[in-house]
């Protein structure tokens, strides 16, 4: 003989089970939603990313993302993206093994202030950023686009194994490219801001750098060598662990380091 159920009584259990539970999930921490192989960095420096290896990383719609390593620690990811609005800084000891892509950020600041030098093994493109794009003792693998800017352009002592194109950007922009070593060739055009260029190596033939890309008229800077030598004066390239080699010069010896 089967127990008497009384279904009425179930019911009200049930419905206060279900009740608990929602209640629970109200108190919940909010987790941003993303693909499970991309993370979010937000929070300003307060919440910065300081160590850890990662797969892509984002940095939504004005938010503020911190970034750095050690000498001893490397904070590496696949593809690091910057959205709409968004302040990307890194500080030093970062390694990125795909692309840096900034649409529309508020800035973005590269220097290697805490943990030594950044790299970044494919290539960088930052467009229409509101305020300043400065890249200092950077290794890019490939390619560097700048354009559409609305705040200064910085290069300072970075190593590109593609070619670097700058421009066109916003009016009074002004840009200071100086000792850097450019693999390909180097492209700026300005709209009524200035260039500052000072001893850069551009390993581009003139031939490569007056033909230029298609779609933009962008007029070519004379090839430039850093201590008076041209890539083909190379005497020697050792390669490193982190990816990149070490260059040595016929002449006096000078050393460089860049993509392989």
């Amino acid at each position: 003989m089967y127990p008497n159920v009384n279904t009425n009584t179930n019911k009200k259990a049930l419905a206060f089970v279900i009740a608990g539970l929602l209640s629970a999930l109200l108190v919940l921490p909010s987790i941003p939603v993303g693909r499970a192989d991309e993370t979010q960095c937000t929070g300003g420096f307060g919440k910065a990313i300081h160590s850890g290896t990662y797969g892509n990383v984002v940095v939504p719609a004005g938010g503020a993302c911190f970034i750095w390593g050690s000498p001893t620690v490397t904070v590496t990811m696949n593809n690091l993206a910057v959205e709409k609005g968004g302040e990307l800084h890194i500080f030093g000891g970062v390694l990125v093994k795909g692309n840096l892509k900034a649409t529309a950020p508020d800035h973005v600041v590269i220097n290697p202030s805490r943990g030594g030098r950044n790299a970044i093994k494919g290539s960088v493109r930052v467009t229409d950023a509101v305020h300043v794009t400065t890249l200092l003792f950077l290794s890019v693998g490939k390619g560097v686009t700048i354009k559409g800017n609305g705040g200064n352009v910085s290069l300072l002592s970075d190593t590109i194994g593609g070619s670097l194109r700058i421009g066109p950007n916003k009016d009074k922009v002004n840009s200071t490219v100086d000792q850097n070593v450019i693999f390909g060739i180097f492209q700026y055009k300005g709209a009524t801001g200035t260039l500052k260029p000072g001893t850069n190596l551009v390993a581009g033939t003139e031939d490569e750098q007056d033909q230029g890309d298609p779609q933009d008229s962008a007029a070519p800077l004379n090839r430039v060598a850093v201590n008076g030598h041209y890539s083909e004066d190379i005497l020697s390239k050792v390669a490193l662990d982190n990816g990149m080699c070490r260059y040595t010069y016929k002449a006096d010896s000078s050393v460089t380091v860049g993509p392989c």
